[in-house]
């Protein structure tokens, strides 16, 4: 049975990439792929 502590409410956009790979992103997983992505992208910016 599923408790309520361990349901995350998130975006459509974060439910389709918790769900890309074959075995789902847990939460934090998914917030350190989105925290790496922003900081390649502002890297990309100060480099421009």
């Amino acid at each position: 049975m599923v408790k309520i502590d361990d349901l995350a409410l998130v975006y459509a956009n974060c439910h389709c990439m918790i769900h890309r790979m074959k075995e789902p992103l847990t939460i934090d997983k998914l917030q350190e792929v989105v925290l790496r992505n922003q900081s390649i992208s502002n890297k990309k910016a100060i480099a421009s």
